[in-house]
């Protein structure tokens, strides 16, 4: 018996919704970003800006104003690295030379004045040119590390999503240490090698 026009027609039909359903599960879903629990140095980074002052053969001196709650983390002889406005080229490495005993209040802001050496002498280097400073402080040495984007609050609590062989995430409470620009310090909790997922 032949097949009749309607016959043909649910035929058609239905080979349509099976192409549809056929390229729906094939499909690609959302690929998860995932980075591993690894070791390094959780590290934050403070800056300010001041003059370069007493340009000599050997380089200069710079006066910059941090907050006070920046100041607290600086220690003399710690490196730093300095960009000259007015001169281009690579930042040039230097050191806190001292640091004021005393705050000086401006405009309602504590800050405290910090001296800083200035290594690399350059033709270009003024007396009274800005000079931005930026010190890199480590806060915890050596230790395992998670983003800190990863990180998941929930009052007093840290967690972060772990994803298992088989793309199961389980949520993984932590004991975190210092926290730096991008990443968390891990005290206890979480193993080298774990995967996390990323927001």
């Amino acid at each position: 018996m032949s097949p009749t026009r309607s016959d043909l027609g649910a035929l058609i039909a239905l080979t349509a919704v099976a192409a549809l359903l056929t390229g729906c599960a094939a499909a690609p879903s959302m690929a998860r970003r995932t980075t591993e629990v690894r070791s390094g140095d959780a590290t934050h980074t403070v800056s300010a800006a001041g003059a370069l002052s007493s340009v000599a053969a050997d380089g200069a001196l710079a006066v910059v104003a941090f907050a006070e709650a920046d100041a607290v983390a600086l220690r003399p002889g710690e490196p730093v690295s300095v960009t000259v406005d007015a001169v281009s080229g690579a930042p040039r490495p230097g050191q806190v030379l001292a640091i004021a005993p005393s705050a000086a209040t401006i405009s309602g802001a504590t800050d405290y004045y910090v001296t800083v050496t200035v290594a690399d002498r350059d033709a270009g280097l003024r007396n009274g040119q800005t000079a931005r400073v930026a010190v890199t402080t480590v806060l915890a040495h050596d230790v395992l590390l998670v983003p800190k984007a990863a990180v998941i609050r929930d009052r007093d609590a840290a967690y972060v999503d772990l994803v298992g062989p088989n793309g199961q995430v389980t949520r993984t409470r932590f004991e975190p240490g210092p926290v730096g620009d991008e990443n968390t310090a891990v005290v206890s909790g979480l193993s080298a090698g774990q995967r996390v997922l990323l927001p």
